[in-house]
């Protein structure tokens, strides 16, 4: 197991904290999202299948993973699965403009 940031020092991921939360609660509501309610059970399900989907499309641990979103349910399914793909996150902004899109991509090593 590794650490939040897997540095590998022996505590479990985020992810498997997440993991085991989902396991042990899977009614309990993870997210809140205007209206929308997300149990853990199935922002889980919901997460195993996108990082399933990024491993098939080619991601591998260590993978720069751009996302660009709106803070949201869906921007946390999706920041979770390349976290759970054992991706990096590089997270922009909508509203950045081209010019700082090519940046943060130039610039995500």
């Amino acid at each position: 197991m590794t650490d939040g940031m897997g540095t590998g020092s022996g505590s479990p991921s985020f992810i498997e904290r997440f993991a085991a939360q989902a396991a042990r609660r899977p009614d309990a509501t993870a997210v809140i999202d205007g209206d929308t309610h997300t149990s853990y059970g199935d922002l889980h399900a919901a997460v195993v299948a996108k990082a399933a989907r990024l491993t098939a499309a080619g991601v591998r641990p260590g993978d720069r993973v751009a996302l660009i979103a709106e803070n949201s349910g869906r921007f946390l399914e999706q920041a979770f699965a390349v976290w759970a793909a054992k991706g990096v996150l590089v997270t922009i902004y909508p509203s950045s403009g081209p010019d700082d899109i090519a940046y943060c991509v130039a610039h995500s090593d």
